[in-house]
């Protein structure tokens, strides 16, 4: 049966609860989301309908299917939480303990945007549960109940960002291909300019909660850091020519500019005269180095 819920969510946490301050297990996790589900309070405003059905998020996670892929199959959402949080336990056991509270913080919060979001498509005569959007509506619903001010806080930002992207990587590495050009995906997420890569693939390992599934998590993670590596030894190799055609173009400009310039006050049509000016120009644009571009409209202005 498919579970229509539209949240309009201006709530915020009763007496501006910390959620860095909760003891989470995978024991207690029920009475954690009911604790989180029952402190929030009505914003002026606001009809109690709305509050009534957020507080069926529990309600949700138990009875929805999580996933019906053979990685998943049966289990709950909360089931799946309760699995996640288990081994993020064994996970993080090198960690700090603020970095484990973290941690543990996203496996509880990931998938609760799942509670709402959970349609059943039909796909080759086969019924499949589906939840597009989850990671979306999962920060949605932490923005909307956790006080701004805390917001502003270093470790909830990284818990907003882990719960946003905490299904980015395989999302990204289905792109591959035959291309390293997905890796630019990678290291320009959030994750990884916050320096929250490590945990973010620590995280995809303790969601992985079958064997079949962290095996293949395993394998991608692995062909990932190799990627990673080759694209960073070619943007460097990349980087080196940049630098080396730049100085033949400074010298060139340095050496026959003044040559070149007075030919194309003669002829303006200068590129009859020298055919790759076109294609120096196009050379230094990539390059972005908009010093020596300038330097060379100044000899043969762009059209």
């Amino acid at each position: 049966m498919k579970i229509v819920t539209v949240i309009n969510m201006f709530y915020k946490l009763a007496n501006d609860l910390d959620l860095f301050s909760l003891d989470i297990t995978p024991d207690n996790i029920e009475q954690v989301l009911q604790q989180i589900t029952e402190s929030v309070q009505e914003v002026d405003g606001i009809e109690d309908a709305s509050v009534e059905e957020l507080k069926t998020l529990l309600d949700n996670m138990k009875n929805l299917i999580h996933s019906d892929d053979e990685h998943h199959y049966g289990e709950s959402i909360l089931d799946h939480t309760k699995k996640v949080l288990s081994n993020i336990e064994q996970l993080t056991n090198e960690l700090d303990d603020k970095t484990k509270q973290l941690m543990r913080l996203v496996a509880l919060c990931h998938d609760l945007g799942k509670a709402f979001t959970h349609e059943i498509k039909e796909k080759d005569s086969a019924k499949k549960h589906t939840f597009y959007g989850h990671a979306k509506k999962s920060v949605e619903i932490l923005t909307k109940l956790i006080n701004q001010q805390i917001l502003e806080r270093e470790e909830y930002k990284n818990l907003i960002v882990l719960v946003k992207e905490h299904d980015e990587i395989l999302s990204i590495y289905s792109q591959r291909g035959n291309s390293l050009k997905y890796i630019k995906n990678i290291i320009s997420s959030d994750a990884y300019t916050y320096g929250l890569f490590e945990l973010q693939i620590a995280f995809a390992k303790a969601d992985s909660v079958t064997q079949a599934a962290l095996d293949e998590t395993n394998k991608m993670v692995e062909i990932i850091r190799s990627d990673i590596t080759t694209y960073n030894k070619q943007q460097k190799e990349k980087e080196q020519a940049d630098i080396l055609r730049a100085a033949e173009i400074q010298n060139l400009i340095e050496t026959k500019g003044q040559e070149i310039s007075e030919l194309f006050s003669v002829e303006p049509t200068l590129l009859a005269l020298w055919p790759d000016a076109k294609a120096i120009r196009a050379e230094i644009g990539r390059m972005k180095n908009f010093d020596l571009m300038k330097k060379f409209n100044s000899i043969i202005p762009a059209k």
